[in-house]
């Protein structure tokens, strides 16, 4: 039985570890869902500055615009990285989720089986005391 505890303290550690975890990308996604939107207002600005500005209009044209698409696709391919690596420690949590619940279960059952195997032993006790006061009100 201690081992078994062992195992579930190891399980519920790991189980709480990949909260964590999941939670620090989960909050790497909210700012780099943040970083990509303030990009995507930027870019609307500065198309808004360079419409009205025809020097504006230059250097928006001169390379800006190449850059801020290059940060944007940036920003793309974190989200996606950080999409699949939510994905994936999902898995694990629910994965190990399970073998948390299955160690819980098995003690459990091993505690209902040391409950009832104590409840036998004190009906036989008592029965055979039972047995031993019924003899010697007989005699």
């Amino acid at each position: 039985m201690r081992g078994l505890a062992t195992l579930i303290r190891v399980a519920r550690w790991r189980v709480d570890e990949l909260r964590r975890e999941i939670l620090g990308v989960e909050t790497r996604l909210a700012a780099s869902a943040a970083t990509r939107a303030a990009l995507d207002q930027e870019w609307a600005d500065e198309q808004q500055r360079a419409a009205a500005d025809p020097v504006a209009r230059y250097a928006y044209a001169g390379g800006y615009a190449a850059r801020v698409t290059a940060r944007r696709a940036a920003a793309d391919a974190d989200l996606a990285a950080l999409r699949a690596a939510l994905v994936t420690q999902r898995a694990e949590l629910e994965a190990a989720f399970g073998a948390l619940k299955r160690l819980e279960l098995v003690r459990d059952r091993q505690v209902q089986r040391d409950t009832a195997e104590a409840a036998r032993r004190d009906a036989i006790a008592l029965d055979e005391l039972s047995l031993e006061i019924h003899r010697r009100a007989q005699r």
